[in-house]
Parts: C-alpha cells; structure tokens; sequence
C-alpha cells in the first residue's frame, strides 16, 4: 500500500530521469525521506523516485555501508553521517542559533508551540520547533515541509520576503489581497492551518529590513490570551532577531553570505511550482538582491 498521509509531501527533492547519473539518483534516493516517513522500505522508495527496485536496492546497499542511511525494523531511513552534514548549513545553523534565545522566550510567555521556518520554492521547511507537554500537539518538526500558500509561516514569507505583488488591491486574487495586508501589518494569522483548531501566528525576519529570510510563529490553542494579543511580543522577538542577524552579518563576511543565500527561495528545490503562486500574482527575486540589501543594512 502506497505510504500517503493527507497533507504530506511524499515528492522527492530531486527528479530522476533516464539521463541521469549514478551520484544523482543517489541524492533522489535520500530526498525521498521525509518529517513524516523516516523510515522506508525498498519497495516505497522505488515507487517514489521511479528507480527500478534492482537499482534502489544497489544504492542502498552503498549508502547503508557509508553510513548515509540506516537500516531500520520496516526499511531504512537517513544516517548518521546525514544529520553531521545537516549541522553545517552554516546559514541555517547561524539563523536557528540566533533565533533559539528569543523562541525559548515566547514559549515561556505562551507555552505553547513555537516555531522558526524558511521558505524553499512552493514550501516552508521549519528548522526548529519549541513545544512542552502541555502544548498542543503538532504533527510538525523540524525538517516538515508545509505548505507555503496555506500556512500563517508560508503566507509571512510569500508576502514579506523575495518577490513582489502584481496589480492594484482592487483586480488581485484573493491571496495576493491577504498578502499584501500581512506585509502591511507584518504578521498573519491562520486558522487550522497546521492542525484543526490551532491558530497560528507568524511574523518576519529580516535582517536587511525589507526582505524577510525566516519567519518565526506561535501555534496552539490560544484562547487566554487571545492569540491577537501576542502580536506585539511576536514582533519584537523577530525585530530583536533581525538585529541580531544583521549585527552577525556584519562581523563575518562567511556569516554574511551564509545568511543572505536563506533569501533565495528556490534553493535546493527541484523546478516545482505551486499554483496559487501564480494565481496570487508573485514574482521571485534572486539571492542577489536580498544580499546587497543586507550588506547594505549590516555596514
């Protein structure tokens, strides 16, 4: 039976086509794991990346002995040497250590879920999520890939990040009209975004001051206090973080380029597009941009 959750991405990263190389399809064998299915077995992996199941089960006997992936009780699923390679996005990992002081504070005032994410193409991928045992429970963590058009998170970053709206307010699309509040306002707030009866809240975080790299959001059952009224904590975290990112930026010429790359949001992804992008009238940037703004902002 096809391994399908609602909601859940099982598309691969990397495409696989008949040309490709040994290295690439590899790589697409690794990109077919995800927050939801660690572990897989052969017969799921083929279907996922379209390898015959001859091929997969060579690649993953190579990449078992490497120690990329692992061999678990129902199939396999990404290695050790997988998550030391991970610690050192020297952009991501900057962005959530910067970021773990000012989250640990808006769990401690709300205690609930507290979440730091960044945009990649069609989708946000949430780097770190803060949560206790009374939280309310989120079938998300860090590594989930969410929605970017449907979730306050994604909504954040398509309005307050790389691109820009076509139109006047008056002929956009209904999504394109909400983004453009929410970069107004800088926050959006969603309903059953992520679970049903959660609420969600999000602000930007730009550390050049006019293109959010991350967004950092509450969820949970926020009734007392309303979730309205953590607005202004929400944004001066983000504020606080931003400063602190540009502050890094400009200390360390690595830090600089590590962190405005965060700005492309197609890095990493496959050539995957999302409809509602197009409907809600967005156009995207390149990295480029994002970095003379930062530089800018940082010296």
């Amino acid at each position: 039976m096809p391994f399908r959750q609602k909601g859940d991405d099982t598309r691969p990263l990397l495409r696989v086509t008949k040309t490709c190389s040994m290295l690439a399809r590899g790589l697409a064998l690794i990109s077919a794991f995800s927050a939801t299915w660690e572990e897989l077995p052969l017969s799921e992996l083929s279907r996922r990346t379209g390898l015959p199941k001859p091929t997969v089960h060579r690649l993953i006997g190579e990449l078992t002995r490497s120690g990329f992936l692992d061999q678990g009780a129902k199939g396999y699923r990404p290695g050790r040497h997988l998550f030391m390679l991970g610690q050192h996005s020297l952009g991501l990992a900057t962005l959530r250590q910067a970021a773990l002081p000012y989250m640990a504070e808006l769990f401690a005032v709300t205690g609930e879920n507290t979440l730091l994410a960044v945009r990649f193409g069609a989708e946000v991928v949430v780097l770190e999520k803060i949560c206790g045992r009374e939280s309310a429970r989120l079938l998300v963590k860090p590594g989930s890939r969410l929605s970017a058009t449907h979730t306050a998170l994604g909504q954040t970053l398509l309005a307050c990040g790389p691109g820009a709206l076509r139109g006047g307010l008056g002929q956009e699309p209904p999504l394109a009209q909400e983004l453009r509040k929410i970069a107004d306002h800088r926050y959006a707030i969603s309903r059953a975004d992520l679970t049903a009866g959660i609420i969600s809240l999000a602000a930007p975080v730009d550390p050049g001051g006019s293109q959010a790299l991350a967004a950092i959001g509450i969820s949970g059952r926020l009734v007392r206090p309303p979730i309205e009224d953590l607005r202004p904590q929400l944004r001066h975290a983000a504020a606080m973080l931003s400063q602190d990112l540009a502050r890094l930026a400009a200390r360390s010429r690595a830090a600089r380029h590590a962190i405005f790359h965060l700005a492309d949001g197609s890095v990493g992804l496959a050539d995957e597009t999302d409809p509602m992008l197009a409907v809600g009238g967005l156009a995207t940037s390149s990295a480029g941009t994002a970095a003379k703004q930062l530089t800018s902002a940082a010296c």
